[in-house]
Order: C-alpha cells, then structure tokens, then sequence
C-alpha cells in the first residue's frame, strides 16, 4: 500500500464520493471594493505514483461533485462555470511534486496554487466573448494566494484528510485587465478530501 505524506509552504510575489467531505473550516477573501468571497470546506484529491503528482481540488461549491471537478480541470466547455464557483465563492486548485515517502516521512515539494473567485451578485452567461464560452457578469479575480501551507496525507485510493491556511491574493480581473488586483483576508480548515479518479484523466495527469 502507498502512502504520501505532504507539506507545502510557500508564497507567490477509499472509492469516490460524489458528495465530497465537508471541513471544520472556511474562511473569505475580500476586494478592493469591498465584496467578499468564500473558500469552502469541500475537498477532491487524487495522486498518482507514476508521474509523481497530487492535487487538491476545493471547489468554490461545496454542492460540486468529483465528476464536475474533474470536467472542470479537463476545460470541459459544456460545464456550467456556476457549478464549481458560483457568485460570492472562490475555488482553489493544489497541484503539488511528490516523491513517494514511507508512512513516517514528511517533506516539503514544490506546489502551485491557483485561485478563482467570482465577487458579487454576478451570474456566469453563455458568450464566445469569453474563455470556456461562458462570461461572469461581476467582477470574476483569478490568481494565487500570497502565502499559503498545506498539508495532506493519505493515497492508494483511499481519502485524504488535510490541512489549509492561506492569506491575501495577487492576481487580476481577466475580463477586465491584467492590472493587478490584491485580495486581502485569511482562510483556514481542515477536512478529508474524497478520492476522485477523475481527475487523473485530466491534463495535469
């Protein structure tokens, strides 16, 4: 039986469960006019020893399945955006190098962090005008954290409990201007993931 034990720091300048796992904790980010979105606690992981990667999926909808997680992380363009970040949410994407290590090893691996976060009362639309063919009518940020830990364990098709804490965002309104947009606010939690095999379908694996 594998088992991975992660532990990612860093700063930027079982059988599947359609349901996911709800945590002990959320927290939200705020815009420079003041809006506010949440971070839910609903998790999907999956690894795989043979291109020695895990990624963790916490979408902006704590009712998203494993299976809308992974259309969204294969650009599956029929997918309604609101799905996975509906208007007042941000969704998080951890995809992190590993080097498979025994049960009592804990390491730090290099980690990327992407952040979406739909601000407001906005709705997503069906347009060509916009990436994926859908447009966010408020102000729809994406970016990374600018100080983040993260924490998992677990593998072998068994669920992963983990561990979160990230402060403020650097990034930009995409569909406005690449100008940068700070975030500002803290969020942290703790939960169990749910295996999700349909991610290791997606380009990342």
């Amino acid at each position: 039986m594998s088992y991975i034990a992660l532990l990612v720091v860093g700063c930027v300048g079982g059988s599947a469960d359609d349901s996911g796992a709800p945590s002990t904790g959320i927290g939200a980010l705020v815009d420079p006019s003041g809006e506010s979105a949440t971070v839910g606690g609903t998790a999907f992981g999956f690894d795989s020893a043979s291109n020695g990667k895990i990624a963790l999926f916490f979408p902006g909808n704590e009712g998203a399945s494993c299976g809308d997680v992974a259309r969204s992380l294969s650009g599956d363009e029929t997918l309604d955006p609101a799905a996975i970040t509906p208007s007042g949410t941000c969704s998080v994407f951890v995809l992190a190098d590993y080097v498979a290590p025994d049960e009592t090893t804990w390491s730090d691996f290099p980690a990327s962090v992407v952040m979406n976060c739909a601000f407001g009362d906005g709705s997503w639309t069906q347009s060509s005008d916009c990436d994926a063919g859908y447009c966010y009518t408020g102000d729809f940020w994406t970016g990374g954290p600018v100080t983040f830990s993260v924490t998992a364990s677990g593998g072998d098709e068994a669920d992963y409990p983990w561990d979160l804490t990230l402060a403020d965002g650097a990034g930009q309104y995409p569909y406005v201007s690449f100008d940068p947009i700070a975030l500002t606010g803290d969020v942290a939690g703790s939960g169990t993931a749910s295996w999700c095999p349909e991610i290791g379908q997606s380009v990342y694996f």
